[in-house]
């Protein structure tokens, strides 16, 4: 059963038209490359288009597009008001959820039940729900920013007002999984796709960390339903589960959200006998002055080279040095690589002496190319602002420099995860920040599986864990994960999640409200003492009834662990 048709036809449209359907024939006059009907076309299997008259003469039709249904677009006077919310543990602790409610005022009466033209009789539960928000430019054009795709619910409508409630979709992944409940050897990755198949997810309605394909699992998957499996892998493999703005499930690796200096690794392709390549992640002030073009500065920042070999604790210094033409015969590279794939908002660079001219970032993710930007007009201090997207390795070429100099990078510093700050002036109070009960140790239980007389997978009755101990006061925490079969993994688990409990730390925020953001998502905080705090979204709701606020609940962002 349909309600209405978009046909995009292009340059070359009809200028009349009948559209045939198993019910009905409907004839239509049309003037515009976009062609849009909201009749009825009824139960059928077939739609034939028939051009009558083509505008400017005699030419051929061409369909560039076709969109089933009618999109409807409702601007501030129509939404009496939107409540949203989403939540997701870092520790994939709990199930993550996502909710919207939309109240309309129906002025023209278009969901009236007892019409059977209304658009009413054509709204099906878990049909999908996209909701964008309009933002209106400085130039008078609208950004539309997409906020979430969620599955409708359910819906109420009484005179002049229509309720549509929204859910995602994990939320009605509901039916047991039956195909993991053996004793085998296999990949999370693996695991993940047969719960996502069997669910009827296609592929790209989710999205699986690389990670995933690093961790194997040997126990059996408990006959749950799908939701609850994709959650109990999730907190297995250190990840955090969640769906995104367009409506993907997505398990994310979670355990180096703050990726300290020294879980990275750096190399280069050179690098001159007094540089020290191992500062670039932590920065320095030191720089040798040299002959280069406009290199020497006297204004006491610069030092002399010694004699011998005991150098000043220098960063990077690359080893070529440029022709007169500011080119190199090999460029200088730098290349870091972090534990596992993530999402980064620009790059920030220190340079000493003068900063180079150009430079490429390449990035991969587990070895595959992602990007290959360009950047110019560099400063002493640059971030260089683009959506790396997910990598986990970047490598900066340097491509031209002054005549005769080399690169110095005094420091290198990733971004934030978004190019989202919340400052002082969205918040409507102070955060409220508070402490978490404080835990004493994390223990992590090793499960033991034997197949029965009859092959049936049953638990050994034994108890085995791997414990971290993390305060000498406080309430022990017990992880029970059947997914985990070895003391290493255990101990992996018990340090991610020792490193998650003494990160205790967390705020409550009443804010004006912000469409993009969502439960998962990574940002910088101000506050009184402390101006750069990464902050994880554990909670947040949205409200509008023609303007914005909000609420988040915040934790500080994990700590990297190895």
């Amino acid at each position: 059963l349909i309600k209405g048709l978009t046909l995009d036809f292009g340059h070359a449209y009809p200028s009349k038209l009948t559209i045939e359907t198993a019910e009905k024939t409907l004839y239509y006059t049309n003037d515009a490359e976009k062609f849009v009907a909201t009749d009825v076309l009824g139960e059928t299997d077939y739609i034939v288009i028939t051009p009558l008259a083509m505008a400017g003469g005699e030419q051929r039709m061409r369909i560039y597009h076709v969109i089933m249904g009618v999109g409807l677009t409702f601007s501030n006077a129509d939404v009496k008001s939107i409540s949203a919310s989403s939540s997701a543990s870092s520790i994939s602790e709990e199930l993550p959820s996502e909710k919207l409610t939309l109240n309309l005022y129906d002025k023209k009466d278009l969901f009236n039940v007892d019409d059977s033209n209304s658009f009413i009789q054509f709204m099906d539960t878990q049909q999908n729900v996209t909701v964008s928000f309009g933002v209106a430019m400085d130039d008078g054009s609208i950004e539309w920013l997409k906020y979430a795709t969620l599955l409708l619910s359910d819906w109420d409508s009484e005179k002049g007002i229509l309720t549509i409630n929204a859910v995602d979709r994990l939320s009605v992944m509901e039916e047991e999984y039956t195909l993991g409940n053996k004793i085998y050897e296999r990949t999370a990755y693996e695991e993940a796709l047969s719960i996502l198949t069997d669910a009827g997810l296609e592929t790209d309605q989710y999205v699986l960390d690389e990670c995933l394909k690093d961790i194997v699992l040997n126990n059996p998957m408990p006959e749950a339903s799908h939701r609850e499996c994709l959650q109990l892998l999730a907190n297995a493999c250190r990840c955090i589960l969640f769906q995104d703005e367009n409506g993907r499930i997505v398990i994310r690796a979670n355990f180096a959200n703050v990726i300290g200096p020294e879980n990275m690794e750096v190399e280069a392709n050179g690098v001159a006998k007094w540089g020290d390549l191992t500062n670039v992640l932590y920065g320095t002030e030191y720089v040798y002055a040299e002959l280069g073009v406009d290199f020497i500065k006297a204004d006491g920042t610069m030092y002399f080279m010694p004699e011998g070999t005991e150098y000043l604790a220098t960063s990077y210094v690359s080893e070529q040095v440029a022709n007169e033409k500011g080119l190199f015969a090999e460029n200088p590279i730098i290349s870091v690589t972090l534990p596992a794939a993530h999402v980064y908002y620009g790059v920030n660079l220190r340079f000493g002496g003068n900063p180079p001219q150009e430079l490429i970032v390449h990035t991969y993710s587990n070895g595959v190319a992602v990007n290959n930007v360009i950047f110019t007009d560099l400063e002493p201090e640059s971030t260089l602002y683009y959506d790396f997207g997910a990598f986990d390795q970047m490598v900066i070429e340097f491509v031209k420099t002054k005549p005769y100099n080399r690169v110095l990078v005094n420091e290198l510093a990733f971004g934030d995860y978004t190019d989202f700050r919340l400052t002082k002036d969205l918040m409507l109070e102070q955060p409220h920040g508070y402490s978490e009960e404080k835990v004493k140790a994390v223990r992590v239980k090793v499960f033991t599986y034997e197949n029965d007389e009859e092959g049936n997978p049953q638990e050994v009755e034994d108890e085995v864990f791997a414990e971290r101990t993390l305060n000498l006061v406080g309430k022990r925490k017990t992880c029970e994960n059947q997914l985990v079969s070895t003391m290493e993994h255990a101990e992996m688990l018990a340090e991610w999640l020792g490193n998650y409990y003494s990160n205790n730390v967390s705020y409550d925020v009443d804010y004006r409200g912000e469409p993009r953001i969502t439960a998962g998502d990574i940002f910088r905080m101000e506050s009184d003492v402390v101006n750069n705090l990464q902050a994880e979204v554990v909670s947040q709701t949205l409200k509008f009834d023609g303007v914005f606020s909000g609420s988040l609940e915040l934790r500080k962002a994990l700590k990297m662990v190895k």
